[in-house]
């Protein structure tokens, strides 16, 4: 049941926001989720690998038996000789109500996962359905300065028909689920630390890093559906968080599902956000520069880093921006259906200067950690 009619919802969130100035994730839905139960690990078993084989071909597998929630349920991490914590991590799933899933950190349910423990695990009921939740880091670029938590839930209304769904987020918190179109239907919000690019940034802005972005989801028959208009524009808040957890924020402008105002209290007009189009096009050697325009890559470059969402090399891309480093560029490449961002750094004629770049970088290890081996590129090598 909700509690207000639509309009007189709208006007007390526009009112409130017109004195306080300030809006939280929670002030954004009628109703908020209501969390259930924390499931707890009640019991441990390793069981081993009986089969016939050598020992680098045995996998053990142990189980973490968690109760307290609608369904019991397993976290199982696979063990064998050929995993490291670095390269290649042992794999990590879950089984609920004896079905098996794997962990992602992305709505396309494209990048894997296995995490090594979880922020929080909990339940929740809304609109008279129930999910259940993991939230974890996304390990694989804490050492550059990677704030994305990865969602991994589950609709266990039906226990017979789970279904499963996965985003990241730089936002950490059960208020990411809400209905924020007011349809009736579950929706979750993703927030990114970026700007739109149709923004002109303010030069007096000294905050620019921190501002987010935030674009709205739904679910609808298993699948994450974009909440975006006729053509193609997304919902989406232009926020400047309070903080680094984002217990509230200011807006920057907006095209939203209800009336927005910004840090003085006056009304934002909706503005649509054009998303960067980048062209692709796996045949030919093109790099893309961080506001997406397309350039030949024609000499020398320095391969950093790869990501499997554009919003992770952007970020590693502003980060070298920001060490004085501006000369970063992102090729994307696809191998079966899997898209690869590709993180470069150069393009110079001369090898020897991006030689001496490459020694410089090696000094910082947030960009190079100790260790790592960096590949130098010409057009003419295979990536």
């Amino acid at each position: 049941m909700r509690k207000y009619s639509l309009f007189f919802f709208v006007w007390i969130v526009f009112s409130t926001a017109y004195a306080q100035q300030e809006y939280t994730f929670k002030s954004l839905v009628q109703e908020s989720v209501a969390i259930t139960a924390h499931p707890n690990v009640t019991d441990i078993k390793e069981i081993p690998d009986k089969r016939n084989v050598s020992p680098y071909e045995k996998h053990d597998t142990t189980y973490a038996f968690y109760t307290g929630g609608t369904l019991p349920f397993s976290i199982f991490t696979i063990h064998g000789e050929e995993y490291s914590s670095l390269l290649n991590p042992e794999p990590v799933g879950v089984v609920i109500n004896g079905k098996r899933f794997g962990f992602f950190c992305s709505t396309e349910q494209s990048l894997v996962i296995n995490p090594t423990g979880f922020l929080d695990v909990y339940e929740f009921k809304y609109l008279s359905r129930t999910y259940l939740c993991f939230l974890s880091l996304r390990e694989d670029c804490l050492t550059k300065g990677c704030r994305y938590k990865c969602y991994n839930f589950y609709d266990i209304t039906d226990p017979k028909n789970i279904i499963s769904y996965s985003f990241s987020s730089i936002y950490s918190g059960p208020e990411s689920f809400g209905d924020f179109n007011f349809d009736g239907a579950i929706d979750f919000i993703r927030v990114v630390p970026r700007a739109p690019e149709s923004f002109l940034e303010d030069e007096e802005d000294k905050n620019l890093k921190s501002n987010a972005l935030v674009t709205a989801f739904s679910l609808k028959d298993g699948e994450v559906i974009d909440l975006d208009k006729d053509l193609g524009n997304p919902y989406y808040i232009y926020i400047s968080p309070k903080n680094e957890d984002i217990t509230s924020f200011t807006a920057i402008g907006h095209d939203w599902f209800m009336p927005i105002r910004d840090a003085k209290g006056v009304a934002i007009k909706n503005k649509l956000f054009y998303p960067s189009y980048t062209p692709f096009d796996p045949k030919n050697q093109f790099l893309h520069n961080t506001e997406g325009h397309r350039v030949d890559m024609k000499a020398w470059v320095i391969h950093l880093t790869d990501y499997s969402e554009i919003d992770g090399a952007q970020d590693f891309c502003t980060m070298l921006k920001d060490k004085g480093f501006r000369e970063a560029f992102i090729k994307i490449d696809q191998y079966d259906r899997q898209i690869i961002f590709r993180v470069f750094y150069g393009n110079y004629w001369s090898k020897e200067k991006l030689m001496r770049v490459l020694e410089e970088m090696r000094k910082d290890a947030e960009i190079i950690p100790k260790g790592e081996i960096k590949k130098i590129i010409n057009p003419k090598t295979a990536l």
